[in-house]
């Protein structure tokens, strides 16, 4: 999977590895948990308080729909 939409529904044209270590809001992404049909999750850390927290990027064709969103 090449095309993920991001927070706010930003299109990232990028493999998900190629996110590691960027931001989302307050947390920092880490590592791939998983990926699938629907999109891609990542673990993420929140940077002052070293919270864990599971983030989710959406394909673009599921972001597109908003049946499925």
């Amino acid at each position: 999977m090449n095309a993920t939409t991001g927070v706010g529904g930003t299109q990232l044209n990028t493999k998900p590895e190629e996110l590691f270590g960027s931001r989302v809001g307050p947390y920092l992404i880490r590592s791939l948990l998983g990926e699938g049909g629907m999109g891609v999750v990542y673990l993420a850390e929140h940077e002052l308080i070293g919270r864990k927290a599971a983030i989710k990027m959406l394909a673009a064709d599921v972001a597109g729909d908003s049946e499925s969103v």
